[in-house]
């Protein structure tokens, strides 16, 4: 959002008290809604006059947690998970939007804010707001609106653990760019755990390759997979990746070969050791 009359560029990361700040700058209007999310490249190209010379901000939040906001918000307002997917746990449904192309992996913190972003941290957003508003003339109290309940059932030590490095795991830059602390117990992962931790990246980098991969890319990409499967953390596991992607070699075209193939390989080795398919709400 761009507020012309106090000269700021507001980044709105996807869960990040973003709207409660749009209507600290007076609301955004329905004409500029498609620019809600938008990120810096993107209001660069469009705006670059105010780009150059506006001051940029942003909220950013811990990824975890915004993680389980995004899964209250869709809980709510998205018609396929209030009517149908009240069974699923919290769990199930953050690891299958981390592993998938949604909005919350492609409007990440670290892809939308450009460097030197002035950052307001949404642990202790009232404090940092206040300093904030008080250099611009803003409303020195931000609204409360759009607010998510709480989990409806708290996740216990095993499920936090697993959803942190998940979580990490996907979004890595998130972490270290804006100062928070990566996961360290993952020693502590059950066997399990360890196997969804793995199929995170493989799912995580098919998603971040360029849309049409050259020779040096396609053997890049090769090594990568090789790597992975060499990595996972069961010697039964990796004979049975390799025997599927014998049946169904991958075709290194682009993005979005990679990442069909990679959510077929998930299904058929899930399939193959008599487990559920890897996207818990699937009919």
């Amino acid at each position: 959002m761009i507020s012309h009359l106090h000269e700021l560029i507001f980044f709105h990361v996807p869960k990040c008290a973003g709207m409660s700040v749009e209507l600290a700058l007076g609301g955004l209007k329905r004409e500029h809604r498609i620019e809600q999310h938008w990120g810096y490249k993107t209001v660069k190209r469009f705006y670059p006059d105010e780009y150059a010379t506006y001051t940029s901000f942003a909220v950013v939040r811990h990824p975890l947690e915004r993680a389980l906001s995004m899964t209250r918000f869709l809980r709510r307002f998205d018609p396929v998970y209030r009517l149908h997917l009240g069974h699923v746990s919290d769990t199930a449904l953050v690891l299958d939007m981390v592993m998938g192309f949604n909005v919350l992996t492609q409007s990440t913190a670290d892809k939308m804010l450009p460097d030197g972003v002035t950052t307001l941290r949404f642990e202790h957003l009232d404090d940092d707001w206040r300093g904030f508003a008080a250099d611009y003339a803003l409303p020195s109290v931000l609204p409360r609106i759009n607010q998510a309940p709480s989990v409806r059932t708290p996740l216990d030590t095993s499920e936090r653990r697993l959803l942190s490095h998940v979580v990490a795991t996907a979004f890595p830059r998130d972490y270290t760019r804006f100062g928070y602390s990566l996961p360290t117990d993952g020693d502590a992962l059950s066997l399990a755990d360890r196997g969804v931790v793995a199929w995170t990246a493989l799912h995580v980098w098919a998603r971040s390759l360029p849309a049409q991969m050259d020779v040096a890319a396609q053997v890049e990409a090769r090594q990568f997979l090789e790597g992975w499967i060499g990595n996972l953390p069961d010697a039964g596991w990796q004979d049975r990746v390799h025997a599927v992607m014998r049946q169904t070699p991958v075709e290194m075209t682009g993005e979005r070969h990679v990442r069909l193939w990679a959510s077929a390989l998930h299904d058929q080795v899930n399939e193959a050791l008599g487990k559920p398919l890897w996207c818990a709400w699937r009919p």
